[in-house]
């Protein structure tokens, strides 16, 4: 296994920012389509996991990462459990 900081590391490499950080960079406000599209991805990668009984506990927007093109991704499953009934 490897150590929760370790993963969180490799995925900020990859993707540019978070979603506080863009929120940041977007004081007048963000497009309505791009709030719609990070709404559908995030809708959709928690389906995937609640799905497979993981429940994340800890869903902000420092754990929203945003790639370059828009990717939508869920990080920092450090305080998520496995649901068992």
């Amino acid at each position: 296994d490897f150590p929760k900081t370790v993963c969180f590391n490799i995925f900020k490499i990859f993707l540019a920012t978070d979603l506080s950080q863009y929120l940041e960079s977007h004081p007048g406000g963000i497009n309505p389509r791009n709030v719609k599209l990070f709404m559908f991805q995030l809708f959709r990668g928690l389906w995937y996991c609640h799905r497979r009984r993981i429940l994340h506990r800890d869903v902000k927007p420092q754990n929203l990462l945003i790639s370059e093109i828009g990717e939508l991704k869920l990080a920092d499953f450090g305080k998520s459990e496995e649901k068992l009934s």
